[in-house]
């Protein structure tokens, strides 16, 4: 790598669904960005990736983290409805995993913990 940094890559599927997980525990009201929940969610999302990353040190950042949950607001019916939109830029994974699992909570939590427990083993 030379003196420049590498792009981060776009968000993938697992990194998706637990994203998705937090934004749905707090039924589309996320914490702050410098919460507990948003920092440990950005150190696990560090960890799933860090096996092959060679990012700069802006990966998957709390503030990075705090945005991605805002575009999920953009296929929330319930905040839709108070007149308001999400952020509207975003992959096209983002409404892939909103459709599969937004509306269904048992399948995205039981998702979520294989993906944790996936951790485990590295």
């Amino acid at each position: 790598m030379s003196g420049t940094a590498r792009r981060n890559p776009p968000w993938n599927r697992e990194e998706l669904i637990l994203a998705l997980d937090l934004y749905i525990r707090f039924a589309g009201n996320p914490p702050g960005k410098s919460s507990a929940e948003i920092v440990e969610l950005s150190m696990l999302l560090n960890r799933l990736t860090s096996a092959d990353r060679q990012y700069n040190s802006e990966f998957r950042n709390p503030n990075g983290v705090y945005m991605k949950l805002m575009n999920f607001r953009r296929f929330d019916k319930t905040f839709q409805a108070q007149g308001k939109t999400g952020l509207t830029r975003g992959n096209k994974l983002e409404e892939v995993v909103w459709d599969e699992f937004a509306h269904n909570p048992k399948l995205l939590q039981e998702t979520t913990q294989g993906i944790k427990q996936k951790l485990l083993f590295f």
